[in-house]
């Protein structure tokens, strides 16, 4: 199964004009999204998988990353979903 694990902050603009759209996009897939507030108890994560802005998504497949990318539009976030769905990192 295809995780969409999602880096953050309350304080982040874009992460508070991109997640609405990720959630909606991975609602429309049936994808697992998992969201880390940076700032948060699992911050711990951030160091984890090598996270250097917010907001960040790291799509997971087999509990390994197969890509990870910052804010998209949604034509490019479509796109990069599908990639990664299909097993073609970018």
């Amino acid at each position: 199964m295809t995780q969409l694990l999602y880096f953050s902050a309350q304080w982040c603009r874009p992460c508070k004009a991109f997640g609405p759209r990720l959630t909606a996009e991975a609602d429309a897939r049936g994808l697992e999204l998992l969201k880390v507030d940076i700032d948060g108890p699992n911050k711990h994560l951030v160091d984890e998988f090598g996270v250097s802005s917010v907001p960040t998504v790291l799509v997971l497949k087999a509990g390994k990353v197969a890509d990870k990318f910052g804010p998209l539009s949604p034509q490019y976030l479509r796109a990069r979903l599908d990639a990664a769905e299909e097993g073609i990192a970018q």
